[in-house]
């Protein structure tokens, strides 16, 4: 294997692991970033048009079945082309409105409805991808996020609405945001590996070959070789100087013994 070879193949080896770990960890926390703002963005949207449109009251209220206009109403008032439905919560972990109408009046065990609902946090959960065309064109979606938004008047969590958050217009956001880091970094682990590569042959492997050429005239006989590279302190400066300390002491045995 060629020397040119040797030193540059660790480079791009090294360059390689780096660069794909960067991708790794940049397109992570872009993901994470990207799903955190739309959590808290999609959560301070529906606490203020709550705020706006509901009360204490509406979710206080026992009798489900009178507050079901109200929350419908709600849902017509917040929904997006990214908010797709919702679900309400009181604090006593019963559902009090669902697009579901079967779901009004049950007991929710969520852990994400009871991290909101007691910490007074924002909770999510990310649904699998639907994979399948014909699901996807029944439902609408490909991915789904649950976003957990709790409800507070003067300091009391009231209740909790549950957002169905459509992820396929943010996912594609981050692919292609994705994609673009992807490529300066490739493009920069080129740039690293060319800039090397001329490194390497301009201050080592040229250097070398010019050296090797001189010993080889050395070992031929001649004691007529020009040295390059005179003012060196390096290892290849060594190399010339032992090249040279060899030329004055052929010179001088020539001059011995003529």
């Amino acid at each position: 294997m060629k020397l040119r070879v040797k030193l540059i193949l660790p480079i791009i080896l090294i360059t390689a692991a780096m660069a794909v770990l960067t991708v790794y960890l940049i397109t992570d926390d872009l993901e994470q970033d990207a799903l955190i703002r739309a959590q808290h963005v999609t959560a301070e949207y529906i606490i203020a048009k709550a705020r706006e449109r509901l009360t204490p009251e509406n979710f206080q209220d026992t009798d489900f079945q009178r507050q079901k206009p109200v929350f419908e109403a709600f849902l017509d008032l917040v929904k997006t082309p990214e908010i797709l439905k919702i679900k309400v919560f009181d604090a006593k972990f019963n559902i009090i409105y669902s697009t579901k109408a079967e779901d009004i009046g049950r007991k929710t065990d969520s852990t994400n409805y009871r991290k909101s609902l007691l910490e007074g946090k924002i909770a999510a959960s990310i649904k699998p991808p639907v994979d399948e065309t014909t699901n996807i064109e029944l439902m609408g979606y490909r991915q789904l996020m649950e976003i957990y938004v709790p409800i507070s008047y003067a300091n009391r969590t009231e209740g909790v609405v549950e957002v169905y958050f459509k992820m396929d217009a943010i996912n594609q956001a981050i692919r292609e945001t994705s994609m673009k880091v992807i490529g300066l970094i490739v493009l920069f682990a080129l740039v690293v590996c060319v800039a090397m590569y001329v490194f390497l042959t301009m201050m080592v492997v040229r250097p070398l070959k010019r050296l090797k050429g001189a010993a080889d005239k050395i070992v031929a006989g001649q004691t007529d070789v020009s040295l390059p590279y005179l003012n060196t302190r390096d290892e290849i400066g060594a190399l010339r100087e032992t090249l040279k300390n060899v030329l004055e002491t052929m010179e001088s045995v020539k001059k011995k013994w003529g």
